[in-house]
């Protein structure tokens, strides 16, 4: 099964770039975010247990799209478990309730024992304590989000 899915993604990789190597001499260092990134994708989007090291990495590389990603496929930033909630950063409140929300917070998926514990020890020890931290969002990601997380994004309102 390994070297079935090995040949599988260096073939998608030969697809989308022309090329693949794993060998560090011949890979550049952008070459090889640019496949750390796709492979983190691929394991979310296919639900496949990842390294914690893999994150790891992923997230200082990226901080803004690790978070955005754990969103879109509803995994806690945290701990990658599930299900997730959709979480204000700051209190929804502060946007002015959800009825007022236009995305205009941050924002972060977490899991209900990681949603609690933010709320009971606070955002700047929550960010401290797990070195993350909600995060803005676009206009296309809030369009995405919103198919998503249904109960959201009340007052966004598309550009026509």
């Amino acid at each position: 099964l390994m070297d079935f899915v090995t040949d599988e993604i260096q073939m998608l990789f030969i697809k989308l770039n022309d090329t693949f190597s794993l060998a560090l001499k011949l890979m550049s260092n952008v070459e090889a975010v640019a496949f750390t990134n796709f492979l983190f994708d691929y394991f979310l989007q296919n639900d496949i247990a990842m390294w914690e090291e893999m994150q790891m990495l992923y997230k200082q590389q990226n901080e803004e799209k690790y978070i955005y990603t754990k969103l879109k496929y509803k995994r806690c930033a945290v701990c990658n478990g599930t299900p997730v909630d959709f979480e204000h950063w700051q209190s929804a409140g502060s946007l002015g309730g959800y009825a007022n929300d236009r995305g205009q917070g941050r924002y972060i998926s977490l899991c209900r024992q990681h949603h609690t514990e933010k709320h009971d020890i606070g955002v700047e020890a929550f960010e401290r304590k797990y070195d993350v931290r909600g995060i803005y969002l676009d206009c296309e990601q809030i369009k995405e989000l919103k198919k998503i997380y249904k109960n959201h994004f009340k007052a966004f309102k598309e550009e026509i």
